[in-house]
């Protein structure tokens, strides 16, 4: 079982990221667009994603549709 405490550190950076990077998006549309980036990325869904590969996803996303800025 994964410990469920690695959880608040994900959490947290996720809020960073949409708080510094996307604030007038709603958690959702964040998402949704995060998502649609990576499946046209990666060509997967990201359905099995670990947490830490999933922030280092993130940070490619933002910097990808910041036009490489972080």
């Amino acid at each position: 079982m994964r410990d469920p405490n690695r959880l608040d550190i994900f959490y947290e950076q996720i809020k960073i990221y949409h708080k510094k990077n996307f604030p007038d998006l709603r958690f959702i549309q964040f998402i949704f667009i995060f998502l649609t980036w990576h499946e046209n990325h990666y060509g997967n869904d990201g359905f099995y994603l670990e947490d830490n590969k999933c922030l280092k996803r993130f940070e490619e996303f933002i910097f990808d549709l910041k036009g490489g800025e972080k």
